[in-house]
Formats: structure tokens, sequence, C-alpha cells
């Protein structure tokens, strides 16, 4: 397997370019810098700012581009241009921790391994959007309970609401006035909806 590596490498020389891969073992890995520690299979060493996705510059890094964090203990192959330890890039994984979609400014799409997703988008659109927003829970919750109450306090009014009637040797009782439950608000759906996310 050495000589194999080793002419490998003597005939990217000789084509005027020098290109090394490596078997390492992911140590950490950090998602805000798009790198990753490794440690070299083969000797041990130790290699920080290992770069997740290829690219010319360490500024290309914050460009708009699909993100696959490996996960930390398993086994990545790592590429090494010209020989030039400041320029690593990982070019496959053995085990997938997420996969990202990033900009400049946040991570926009995160997928886990556990098939969680997450989203950090202005607007997030399903099958077109025709059906407007999502509901918000909260507000709708709260609604929903003040409605119940409502519909509740109108049963208890009714409950102990008494007819009155004629006394006897004397005049007529009075007529109690029974308390009116307020009205409920009549929901819109600016109210609930989320705008952010289209159905």
């Amino acid at each position: 397997m050495t000589a194999i590596k080793q002419a490998i490498r003597k005939l990217a020389t000789n084509s005027g370019f020098s290109a090394i891969i490596d078997r390492a073992i992911v140590l950490s890995v950090d998602k805000n810098e798009l790198t990753c520690t490794v440690q070299l299979v083969a000797d041990d060493s130790e290699l920080e700012g290992v770069k997740l996705k290829p690219v010319y510059n360490d500024a290309d890094l914050a460009k708009m581009g699909l993100i696959m964090f490996p996960a930390t203990g398993s086994f990545v192959i790592i590429g090494q241009v010209d020989e030039d330890n400041t320029d690593l890039c990982v070019l496959s994984f053995s085990e997938v921790e997420s996969i990202a979609l990033d900009t400049d400014t946040a991570l926009k799409l995160l997928i886990g391994g556990d098939g969680k997703l997450s989203l950090n988008t202005v607007l997030t659109t399903f099958n077109d959007g025709k059906n407007g927003g999502i509901p918000l829970l909260k507000p709708l919750t709260k609604i929903i309970s003040d409605l119940q109450q409502q519909v509740n306090d109108l049963s208890d009014a009714f409950a102990k609401h008494q007819h009155p009637g004629v006394s006897l040797g004397g005049g007529l009782t009075p007529i109690t006035k029974t308390a009116t439950p307020a009205k409920a608000t009549l929901i819109k759906e600016k109210d609930i909806e989320n705008k952010s996310i289209l159905q």
C-alpha cells in the first residue's frame, strides 16, 4: 500500500501537480467556522482548520453552499494540495452527523442524523403556499381557551338562572337580571397566521 501511495505522489508531482490524500479521525467540528480538527491515522498528527468544503481561500467558506458535518470519532479522507498543510479539505466521510445549507450570515437549513429538520429562513413555502400561513400554536390556543371560557360562563349563567314567581300574600317578586357573558371576539386569519411559513 505504501508503494502505491508513493507511486501516486510521484506521478502527480511529475505532472506538475502534487496532491496528498490521507485518512484521518475527526476529533471535533466547528460549525461556525465550517472546519474540523482531525488526527491522521498514519502518524497520529493532529491537524486543525481542515475545511469542510472545497474552496480557494478562507473567504469562500462564507459563500452559500451545502455542508456535510462529519460525526466526531468517524473517519474522513482529507486532501492536501501542493503539500500545503494550511489548505486541507475533507473529501469523504464515513459518517455524517448533519447536513446543512449555509449562507454568509447563518445556517439556513440543518438536517440532523436523528432526522430532525431545522430551518432559519425569512420565508418557507410548501406546495406553492396556496393555503396561507401555518397557524401559530400559542395565539390559536389562547383564542380557543378564551372561547371555551365564554361558553362555560354562558352555561353557568343559564344553570343558575331562576324565573321569578308570584309570592304569596304580596306583590310580585322582582325580576332578577342574569349577567350576560361577554361576546366572543371574531377570529381573523392575521391573528393566528404565520406568514413566514406558507403551505
